[in-house]
């Protein structure tokens, strides 16, 4: 078995003998460098170079849109193609085509560009996102630019992030479950690391959470010394973390940016509550 980013990368492979740029697959590569010198050697073999990158895939998207969407996107699954992304982004803009190559839009939405496209899809805006905005506004893409649905950089931007308040919100409690988690996967990892399913590819594990609940008689039965290593008590505080950050994305629900998060949540939250399930049902009962 074989992890999704794995997955990712290899089903992305193309044809070797296709004059597009849909045929370089920039998550090949393990260093800036690597990259560089394989796109360098790729776009030499190109025979019409003005026109290789004018493609679209299948849903009507360009190269820029569907790659720079990895980035925009905070599912778990594509943390570990950020950085590929912003090389390659960092790499193809020291090549002549590269403003045109962001400025085309969507088979149905020619005025749809790459900044568009980054920004609509944007669920958490850090170093890197900030990063490529600029590079993106830096080669002639404009925040004031509008799609043919009217929408602008602007637009996108504010109705795919949180407030202020929210976001500081977020923040803290983000933080707090991850230091919790970090605790829990230490004490849990060590006992029951030899029963989960690795990848073949990168020896990460594959359904860390799937196997947490199949996992969870095992789960339920490490024991550690003080209250605030307590299993249960972990799981429940976690719990309540990431069903906070649920709520706060929730207020945000008309924006379809903001459905990744809270599914990715929802997810995480179920699979705790299915490992002490029936310590939520008893508890529930004395409260009745």
């Amino acid at each position: 078995m074989i992890c999704g980013t794995c997955e990712q990368k290899i089903n992305i492979v193309c044809k070797e003998n296709e004059q597009t740029i849909w045929s370089f697959n920039p998550f090949i590569y393990e260093s800036y460098h690597g990259l560089k010198n394989g796109f360098n050697f790729f776009y030499k073999k190109i025979e019409d170079k003005s026109g290789f990158y004018r493609v679209w895939n299948e849903e009507g998207y360009t190269y820029s849109q569907w790659y720079i969407y990895y980035l925009s996107s905070n599912m778990y699954k594509y943390k570990k193609l950020h950085t590929k992304i912003v090389w390659f982004f960092q790499v193809i803009s020291r090549y002549i085509f590269f403003k045109e190559f962001i400025k085309l839009g969507k088979r149905e939405d020619p005025r749809h560009n790459t900044l568009h496209h980054f920004l609509k899809y944007m669920t958490n805006m850090g170093k890197l996102q900030i990063l490529i905005l600029n590079l993106l506004i830096e080669n002639g893409l404009k925040m004031e630019d509008e799609d043919a649905d009217g929408n602008n950089g602007f637009d996108y931007l504010n109705q795919g992030l949180l407030s202020d308040e929210d976001v500081l919100a977020k923040n803290m409690l983000t933080k707090k479950y991850k230091i919790l988690e970090k605790d829990f996967d230490n004490i849990v990892l060590e006992n029951i690391k030899d029963k989960m399913k690795k990848c073949e590819i990168c020896n990460e594990f594959i359904e860390k959470y799937e196997d947490f609940k199949t996992l969870k008689e095992f789960i339920l039965q490490i024991e550690e010394k003080g209250e605030e290593k307590n299993i249960k008590n972990m799981i429940l505080s976690i719990i309540d973390c990431r069903q906070k950050c649920i709520d706060i994305y929730k207020k945000y629900m008309m924006n379809d940016t903001r459905i990744d998060s809270i599914e990715r949540h929802q997810y995480v939250v179920d699979i705790y509550k299915e490992i002490i399930k029936n310590d939520i049902l008893n508890l529930n009962d004395n409260h009745i």
